[in-house]
């Protein structure tokens, strides 16, 4: 499970890098990337070969070597509402029904929450928020 970048994570405007992943001839097309906990955290859309998948992955790339330290899979069905805070990658389908808390060393599910997500997650004051699509703002009551 190892690979490399293909070029730069920066962003270069608003477009960003592509990961290739060497496991199973895959790669991801980076969305967003997060820095959590010394861990440089890529989601994006996974592809296989050419094809779209339409599943959404996590890339985990040691920020010393560049190398891909592994791929989790996120939840899949279109776009993604994630942060990072408290030790996690929070990660959750727009408008959808459920977070997921994924330690970003590992990978790893730690909790899954049932919850009403909005367009996007922000962690703040150790309380999980959500904006809906019209701006409101709510505070996710079974989170943390």
């Amino acid at each position: 499970m190892r690979g490399r970048p293909e070029r730069s994570l920066a962003a270069a405007g608003t477009e960003l890098a592509r990961i290739r992943i060497t496991r199973a001839g895959g790669s991801l097309a980076v969305n967003e990337i997060l820095l959590a906990g010394g861990e440089v955290l890529a989601v994006g859309d996974w592809t296989a070969g050419t094809v779209l998948t339409n599943a959404n992955a996590l890339a985990r790339i040691s920020p010393r070597s560049g190398r891909l330290e592994g791929v989790t899979p996120l939840p899949a069905g279109g776009p993604l509402a994630v942060t990072v805070g408290a030790g996690s990658l929070w990660v959750a389908r727009e408008g959808g029904s459920t977070v997921e808390r994924i330690d970003p060393h590992t990978g790893k599910l730690v909790a899954r929450y049932r919850d009403a997500v909005g367009v996007s997650l922000a962690l703040a004051g150790g309380r999980l928020w959500t904006v809906s699509r019209d701006g409101t703002l709510r505070r996710l009551r079974n989170s943390l």
